[in-house]
């Protein structure tokens, strides 16, 4: 997968074991997440997802039981998108305020093989 850099504090997704499902996507800017509050952060990549393949983004699981969740619940993301990757996240009300900075990982992303009937 081609992975493209737009943003100056972008860090490489990675896969972080080699039993990883997800390669981590790390935060580009340092921000507090207040509960109830809807954000769209920008991820500082774009990336060719391969042909007969797709993105599914969702929250790590240690970010998603602070209370970050997607607006969305889950991103399916197509080979054909070629834009900057962003995340339009809410904070679940009753979580604690979350501090968001620059080089943290909250995301993952599955890439699968789809099919079409």
């Amino acid at each position: 997968m081609i992975i493209q850099q737009v943003h100056d504090d972008f860090k490489m997704p990675i896969y972080t074991t080699a039993g990883a499902a997800a390669f981590d996507i790390f935060a580009v800017e340092t921000k507090l997440l207040m509960p109830g509050e809807h954000y769209d952060l920008m991820l500082g990549f774009s990336a060719e997802i391969p042909d007969g393949f797709m993105g599914i983004l969702a929250p790590r699981s240690g970010t998603g039981s602070k209370g970050i969740v997607l607006r969305n619940t889950i991103g399916f993301l197509d080979s054909d998108f070629r834009d900057e990757w962003q995340a339009r996240i809410v904070i679940r009300e009753g979580s604690e305020p979350i501090q968001m900075t620059t080089g943290k990982r909250f995301l993952q992303c599955a890439i699968v093989p789809i099919t079409k009937p």
